[in-house]
């Protein structure tokens, strides 16, 4: 469990948190990249920088079950995990959406084709 600091001008609470727990968290965001609004993993990543998993955590989650996002049993465990250490009830990640594998990204960098070949696959394409 971490230790509380008070920061004794605005008497807000932050949880000092263990740098493998960032890091497995940071990942964690970055395997979730694309598969969840840019905007969450945004503020997450604000949230994550400012020690606040119990944010990180219940945000991932909310979004995670409504939107159905497929889980590797891994990051369902970090993110049972996370859930655990701020002390909510796990019953909610029966929800979740399981799956042997994390799914192929949608998109895919390659390197740039030039003109000549990319005419010739569009044209075997269009003329069988």
């Amino acid at each position: 469990m971490g230790v509380r600091v008070t920061d004794e001008d605005d008497m807000t609470e932050q949880e000092d948190v263990r740098p493998d727990r960032k890091t497995t968290c940071h990942e964690l965001l970055l395997r979730l990249a694309g598969r969840v609004p840019d905007d969450l993993l945004t503020q997450s990543r604000a949230w994550l920088a400012q020690g606040e998993l119990s944010a990180v955590a219940h945000s991932l989650a909310s979004v995670i079950i409504s939107q159905y996002v497929v889980l590797a049993e891994a990051d369902t465990a970090i993110l049972s995990a996370l859930l655990d250490e701020t002390g909510t009830d796990l019953d909610g990640l029966a929800q979740l959406t399981l799956g042997d594998f994390d799914p192929f990204p949608a998109h895919a960098f390659a390197a740039a084709a030039d003109d000549k070949h990319l005419s010739d696959f569009f044209a075997q394409r269009v003329h069988g």
